[in-house]
């Protein structure tokens, strides 16, 4: 039988989301002699091997049951407890155990808490540009999605006031808005300390929550780390994800989330349908991490072996980019947005790079409108570094030669 004879067994929802084109091109990767500025996955030489190895001899030989044991639905216990702890010290986020679930990875925290909350035509808010991850999760739902412009500072509260203003004149209640405040992907910037008051004020008048996701606060290169906006949330309207993935190891997939009781108690029963529980041993790794102190210096090697990264590319984007191309520097995180005069299309400019053999995403990928055609998104996390400058300079010289300068 063919796959088009399947296809009135598939559920509706089966076809509210298509493959991403962005994940399409990070498969090319592997690709002998391709230089990629695609994929924004954490560069394996950050990745705590010898750690790894020692923990899991430890475990394997105190044979411990629960190592290789199903476990709650919730997560370990004493990694919450140590979560609950360290989110205060760290983050300023207010969390007691019953606040917490631990997730596989962010990705399965987002699907989560779009399962509990979000209903068939529910509107919410997503940045222009976005993460689509945050975007596929509120889709496959039935999410009706509404984009809300962005700058150098994050989302502009401006235009999301407007926005509220106008669905609330049509009738329509906002259910959520999904946002990355910190190191934004594919954006690079974080949302302006004032901003974020005003978010909130806007979430409390207009009753909706907010699903901050947090994969790359700790990534930060210039000043100190910026707490997330659910250090704020005096409301309890904020749904906190934070993912460990650029921070420790994102084949464990592990994240921690951090909300409103009655809606961790709504996650945990849904994912005891889903995938029962996080892993045990992914945990109890992540735990001997944390708790034995070795989670903040290792933070800080990550950080320093990034940031040297952020500024060779800025470095080679100053030298080999025309001025029409702009950007704004990352002070975090691990990309760069390029915004092209509107003549130039990135798609165009892929094509050319790519028979050159350097890839990178095209901006329109993020925007749930259709814009952004001349914005392109170009990752320093892992290009070798003998490879950057020839990826960066041949996409220069395309530019160039569209641009004419």
């Amino acid at each position: 039988m063919s796959l088009d004879g399947m296809a009135r067994y598939f559920a509706r929802r089966a076809d509210r989301v298509s493959a991403s084109s962005i994940r399409e091109i990070c498969k090319l990767v592997g690709m002998q002699g391709l230089v990629s500025l695609a994929g924004g996955w954490p560069n394996p030489d950050t990745f705590p091997y010898a750690f790894t190895r020692r923990a899991v001899a430890k475990l394997m030989k105190e044979k411990t049951p629960d190592v290789l044991q199903y476990g709650m639905s919730e997560g370990l216990p004493k990694l919450r407890q140590w979560f609950s702890g360290w989110l205060k010290e760290r983050e300023g986020v207010e969390a007691s155990v019953d606040d917490l679930v631990i997730t596989a990875g962010s990705q399965n925290g987002m699907d989560l808490a779009c399962r509990v909350l979000v209903e068939v035509g529910d509107v919410c808010l997503v940045d222009l540009p976005t993460y689509f991850g945050g975007v596929g999760s509120l889709k496959l739902y039935g999410g009706e999605l509404v984009g809300v412009p962005t700058d150098g500072d994050g989302t502009r509260v401006d235009e999301l006031e407007k926005t509220l203003s106008r669905l609330k004149a049509e009738g329509k209640r906002v259910k959520l808005f999904y946002l990355q405040a910190l190191y934004h992907n594919p954006l690079g910037v974080s949302l302006a300390p004032e901003r974020r008051a005003v978010l909130l004020e806007l979430a409390e008048r207009y009753d909706f929550l907010v699903m901050e996701d947090n994969p790359y606060g700790d990534l930060c290169y210039v000043g100190k780390p910026q707490p997330p906006v659910k250090s704020m949330d005096r409301d309890r309207r904020v749904v906190y994800i934070k993912s460990f993935a650029k921070i420790f190891a994102p084949g464990l997939r592990m994240a921690v989330v951090a909300a409103h009781p009655e809606i961790v108690s709504k996650m945990v029963l849904a994912r005891q349908y889903v995938d029962c529980c996080p892993a045990n041993l992914n945990q109890y790794l992540l735990y001997e991490f944390c708790a034995g102190g070795m989670i903040d210096k290792h933070i800080r090697k990550v950080r320093r072996f990034y940031a040297a990264r952020m500024k060779k590319m800025l470095g080679l984007l100053r030298k080999h980019f025309p001025p029409e191309a702009r950007y704004t520097p990352p002070k975090g995180g691990l990309f760069f947005f390029i915004y092209l005069p509107e003549r130039v299309l990135a798609s165009e400019v892929l094509k050319e790079s790519m028979a050159q053999n350097v890839a990178f995403i095209p901006g329109q990928q993020f925007f749930i409108d259709g814009s952004g055609a001349s914005t392109m998104r170009l990752s320093f996390a892992q290009v070798e570094d003998g490879k950057m400058e020839e990826a960066v300079a041949k996409i220069g010289a395309i530019l160039r030669s569209k641009i004419g300068t």
